[in-house]
């Protein structure tokens, strides 16, 4: 389990932050993991980000619920992957966003969808 997939994880599970709010808070912070460990005086300057997201990206159970869903992953033999063209920023078909996909099964070319979540990071 690395910290990294967590803090990307449960940035797609913080209520109210969807694609929009989700390419601020990393375009203003650098990546998921600083959403979560930033200040709230510096969360409060990036546009679109009021008390009530703050609240609910300081809520603890965030973390823990994308840690379960890792470790449910891991557990199941579900691969997660990143979509992220690390030039460009932006997913194959997806302009502009950042997301991952959840597989199960063998490594391989004939790996079939487990399930499909549009998360971002």
């Amino acid at each position: 389990m690395t910290d990294k997939q967590i803090y990307q994880i449960g940035l797609t599970m913080i209520n109210g932050v969807g694609d929009i709010l989700a390419r601020h808070l990393l375009e203003a912070l650098g990546d998921a993991e600083a959403v979560f460990t930033e200040k709230r005086q510096s969360l409060e300057k990036i546009s679109g980000i009021g008390d009530s997201i703050i609240a609910e990206i300081k809520r603890a159970d965030v973390l823990l619920r994308a840690e379960k869903e890792l470790a449910f992953a891991q557990k199941n033999g579900i691969s997660i992957y990143f979509l992220k063209d690390e030039l460009s920023g932006t997913s194959a078909g997806m302009p502009g966003r950042s997301g991952f996909i959840l597989f199960q099964g063998e490594r391989g070319f004939k790996r079939r969808p487990y399930h499909q979540r549009c998360g971002y990071s």
